[in-house]
């Protein structure tokens, strides 16, 4: 969602449209005291190079499912007057290249 990578230029725009209808949402829900966050995860232990018919990386990433839910459990546990907008993890391994 706030990345990009060679051949993955439609992926990251859905994700990015994720990130912007979770806004919408928020916006929408506001009056019925809903808040919205979007999860933003970086590489994750998933099937997700397999299925993508992609070369795994040489070693498996750390991030899964337990510190997804981690993380949204802090959100959830914030004061009702705190917005989380967006939260953003990834693991250590990864190297995030700025444009």
């Amino acid at each position: 969602a706030r990345h990009a990578w060679p051949g993955f230029g439609v992926y990251a725009a859905a994700k990015a449209g994720v990130v912007n209808f979770s806004k919408g949402l928020f916006v929408e829900l506001r009056p019925f005291n809903v808040r919205v966050t979007a999860i933003i995860p970086g590489a994750g232990n998933t099937n997700f190079s397999k299925n993508a018919g992609i070369a795994e990386p040489d070693e498996p990433y750390k991030l899964g499912g337990p510190e997804l839910a981690e993380a949204a459990l802090h959100i959830c546990s914030q004061p009702q007057y705190i917005l989380v907008e967006e939260y953003m993890l990834s693991g250590t391994e990864r190297e995030i290249i700025p444009m």
